[in-house]
């Protein structure tokens, strides 16, 4: 008996933890691929919470960064193509029956059933790679996206979010040790009252 509840408040305190622990980051994500010497594709794909604006400032950012490291300075977008899906989600229904003593009858209560909308970013870019150095290249830098400051843009986002990504860290740890610390609390209980 007493093995059995301390497995069971132990499991109890585990699962709260593992439940604590919350959801795992959401899925955000790029591609690229060359089409030519000069001429690339950029693609942003983001999940139910990236707005369409954070897509496209994203995609560009992926552009700029792809053109870079091809030893371009500068890029024009040729096409683009907005892929955004909408997803919908249902959640079940349950119904449940009590009889009313005063009334005499069975009332029936109905939960669940809402529906919720979200969209899925994706943006792709086919773009043309330019270099300040190449005359031919020129002609075009006036409509020209440049890459430095793009790239500066996005060493900006990606410090701002490392730092998000440490705080909710610093805090997920505070909470965790929290929680043992009342799982052992709990198990010590246990034991206590088993004596």
């Amino acid at each position: 008996m007493k093995i059995s509840r301390i497995f069971a408040v132990s499991a109890a305190s585990f699962f709260l933890i593992g439940c604590y622990i919350g959801p795992t980051p959401y899925v955000e994500g790029v591609v690229d691929y060359s089409l030519d010497s000069n001429r690339k594709m950029a693609g942003f794909y983001g999940n139910g919470y990236t707005s369409k604006s954070r897509a496209h400032r994203f995609v560009l950012l992926h552009a700029a960064e792809v053109c870079d490291a091809s030893g371009f300075t500068h890029f024009i977008v040729l096409n683009s193509g907005d892929y955004s899906t909408i997803h919908t989600h249902t959640t079940p229904t349950r119904t449940e029956y009590e009889y009313n003593q005063w009334t005499k009858k069975v009332e029936a209560t109905t939960y669940g059933g809402q529906t919720s909308s979200y969209e899925k970013p994706a943006i792709e870019l086919s773009i043309m790679c330019l270099d300040v150095a190449n005359r031919q290249h020129r002609a075009h830098l006036r409509e020209a996206y440049d890459c430095a400051p793009l790239l500066a843009q996005m060493n900006d986002a990606i410090r701002n979010d490392e730092e998000r990504i440490r705080e909710a860290k610093e805090g997920s740890i505070k909470v965790t040790g929290i929680v043992l610390g009342a799982t052992l609390l709990l198990t010590l209980i246990a034991l206590a009252s088993e004596s």
